[in-house]
C-alpha cells in the first residue's frame, strides 16, 4: 500500500511538473528581435470592459488577451490583424514606416454553445516611426450596450513593464515616442 501510494505521489508530481511546463510557455509576450529591414516596433496594450444588454448579457466580461487588432495602411489599404497576447500586449515589428489606422477591434467569446463576436469601429491613427518604438499606451475601452468610450492610461508603463518583462531586448536602447492614437480623436 504504501508503495503503490509513493507511485501516485510521483506521478502527481510529474503531472504537476507538466502542466507548469506547459503554462509558462503560454505566459510570455513574444518580442521580436529588430533587423535591419524591422526597425521599427509597435508597442501597446488594450483592455476591454465588455457590459452588453438583451441577448449577449452573459458574454459580460474583461478582455485583454486574444482581442483582434485590424490595422490598415493608409496609402496602400492593405490590412493587417493583430491578436494580443497575455496582458492585452499588442508588439509587433512588421509594419513598416508609415501612417497607418486601427479600423476596428474585435473581441470572440463563447458563453455555452454560442459564440459572440463584438466588432469595436475606428478609426485610430497610428504613425509608425523609423527606428523607434512606436509606443500607443495602455488603452482601457469600456462597453456599455451599443456605445464604447476609452482612455489611455499610460505611456510611461508601458516602456516601464517592458523593460520588466523583457530586460535583454535591443528595443529597451532604441528611443521611444509616444503616439496619441487614442489621445487624437474626440470620444
Amino acid at each position: 500500500m504504501e508503495i503503490k501510494m509513493k507511485m501516485i505521489n510521483r506521478i502527481n508530481f510529474l503531472a504537476v511538473l507538466l502542466v507548469i511546463f506547459v503554462l509558462s510557455g503560454c505566459v510570455t509576450v513574444p518580442i521580436p528581435s529588430p533587423t535591419p529591414e524591422r526597425n521599427s516596433l509597435l508597442a501597446g496594450k488594450f483592455t476591454i470592459e465588455l457590459n452588453t444588454t438583451g441577448a449577449a448579457r452573459d458574454a459580460n466580461a474583461s478582455f485583454d488577451y486574444g482581442i483582434r487588432v485590424f490595422i490598415e495602411n493608409n496609402e496602400t489599404k492593405s490590412e493587417t490583424a493583430f491578436t494580443t497576447h497575455i496582458d492585452g500586449w499588442l508588439i509587433t515589428n512588421t509594419l513598416a514606416a508609415g501612417d497607418y489606422s486601427i479600423t476596428k477591434l474585435e473581441i470572440t467569446t463563447r458563453v455555452g454553445n454560442t459564440t459572440w463576436t463584438f466588432t469595436l469601429p475606428g478609426p485610430f491613427n497610428v504613425t509608425i516611426a523609423e527606428g523607434m518604438v512606436n509606443n500607443i499606451g495602455s488603452i482601457e475601452l469600456d462597453v456599455q450596450g451599443n456605445q464604447f468610450t476609452w482612455r489611455v492610461i499610460s505611456y510611461d508603463a508601458i516602456r516601464n513593464e517592458f523593460a520588466t518583462i523583457s530586460p535583454d531586448s535591443e528595443w529597451n536602447s532604441y528611443e521611444w515616442r509616444n503616439d496619441n492614437a487614442f489621445l487624437g480623436r474626440q470620444q
